[in-house]
């Protein structure tokens, strides 16, 4: 491989670490070193669901779950799932985000009685 190749693959990967920890750096890890929210929590058993045409990603409040973000397919038995774990979670409320129609979907099957 020639130098001039090697130079560009080597700053490919810088810049994809450049990347990786300007995305991280939004978020601070670490529970004491948190920066607390001027928000208040209206909907303390609130999920949000991001409906995509093939996957779902599904958060909830933390502490209800040991993982506090999924992901769920688009079909039926994926959905019914998706519905369950929300139910285990106490979920009361969910906020959808969606660019497809598919949503409609999920609702139907989310009972909040």
């Amino acid at each position: 491989m020639s130098t001039a190749r090697q130079q560009q693959k080597g700053s490919d990967a810088q810049r994809s670490a450049l990347k990786r920890k300007a995305r991280g750096s939004h978020c601070q890890q670490g529970g004491s070193n948190r920066r607390r929210s001027k928000l208040t929590i209206t909907h303390p058993d609130a999920a949000g669901i991001d409906v995509g045409a093939q996957i779902h990603y599904v958060a909830v409040p933390e502490g209800r779950a040991e993982v506090s973000v999924r992901s769920f397919g688009a079909y039926s038995a994926q959905l019914d799932e998706l519905v369950q774990w929300l139910k285990d979670c106490a979920i009361k409320t969910v906020a959808m985000e969606s660019t497809v129609v598919s949503a409609f979907l999920c609702v139907g099957r989310f009972s909040f009685s």
